[in-house]
């Protein structure tokens, strides 16, 4: 009788720990998950455009063999290897630009248009990520379009002298084209004073 009342204490203790064990791992995942809600619009804007230290050496590594591809105009491993970058960083925005230009680079168009237009949700303050996908939306042939991206990156980067390049490019293009809408032209009116203003302002600080 003893015994038996020995190990059902003993069943009855191992049980408890299981079942706080639960709770506990339940507890961090609930806290993470108000973690990662609360900063949620914080990542939204930063969405880990950089490649920071903090990440696996293996992941940085991915990323690094994926530029170096890139780089030499090896696009097709360039875009395996940000693939697989990718799926162990799905909140990097960044990875999303580079891949677009690899599909790019290989003509695959939608599929460059599709990564350059995740990587504006994920991060919508990023100009890089805007002017990926003013570069896909030119090599369509859709300038009102792509003026409106430029458009955008030159709001968040008005001294970038690139930007305000593909900005004017994609305008004259835009304007040549046939049907184009009152409200681009309004939209090429206003960006081109925006333009002219700021060229002042620099001149005068100059």
């Amino acid at each position: 009788s003893g015994t038996r009342f020995d190990q059902r204490a003993f069943e009855q203790r191992v049980i408890s720990a299981r079942l706080l064990e639960a709770s506990e791992k339940e507890g961090y995942e609930h806290d993470d998950a108000d973690e990662r809600s609360r900063g949620g619009e914080h990542h939204q804007q930063q969405n880990q455009l950089d490649d920071s230290p903090s990440r696996s050496s293996r992941e940085s590594a991915m990323s690094f063999h994926a530029r170096g591809a890139y780089e030499v105009g090896d696009f097709a491993n360039a875009c395996r290897l940000y693939t697989d970058t990718i799926r162990a960083e799905p909140s990097n925005a960044l990875l999303f630009v580079q891949r677009s230009k690899c599909h790019a680079a290989l003509l695959l168009h939608d599929r460059a248009s599709e990564d350059a237009a995740t990587a504006v949700r994920m991060a919508p303050n990023s100009h890089l990520a805007h002017i990926q996908l003013g570069d896909v939306l030119t090599s369509q042939g859709r300038n009102a379009m792509a003026a409106r991206s430029y458009a955008v990156a030159y709001k968040l980067k008005p001294d970038d002298v690139e930007i305000q390049a593909r900005l004017r490019a994609s305008l004259a293009a835009a304007k040549k084209s046939p049907g184009a809408s009152v409200s681009l032209q309004t939209t090429t009116a206003t960006t081109a004073a925006t333009m002219k203003r700021n060229e002042h302002g620099l001149m005068r600080k100059v």
